[in-house]
């Protein structure tokens, strides 16, 4: 699995797996596409893994902010995400800021919804 720069034919998986993934409290289909679309037409860096034309997971942020990271079920717990996350950010800090709740409380990540309402207004 090799990290690169979200393609145009990637995008398509990207920003469909991110607004069927997320959950945005009861916002329509498609505005969540619409959303998706905006932060990263907006500079967001999508990174994904893939094995030729074939991505298996990806990663979008900006700076050291965390905007949302998708592994399939049947990848998850073998350190794909952290590998996602730290070619999307450069590093992978002790202390992530991202706009999209994480799924389990942990004291590595800081929910900051502002910064995406920011982004996207």
């Amino acid at each position: 699995m090799n990290a690169r720069s979200m393609t145009d034919t990637d995008r398509r998986y990207v920003v469909s797996t991110w607004a069927q993934s997320a959950r945005y409290g009861g916002m329509a289909k498609r505005d969540r596409f619409r959303l998706v679309d905006r932060i990263i037409d907006g500079g967001a860096r999508v990174v994904v893994l893939a094995n030729g034309p074939t991505v298996h997971a990806w990663a979008c942020g900006e700076g050291d902010t965390l905007h949302y990271v998708y592994v399939p079920p049947e990848l998850r717990r073998n350190g794909v995400a952290r590998i996602a996350i730290h070619a999307a950010l450069g590093s992978y800090p002790a202390r992530i800021s991202v706009t999209h709740p994480w799924p389990r409380p942990s004291a590595r990540f800081c929910y900051a919804p502002h910064i995406l309402l920011r982004e996207v207004a």
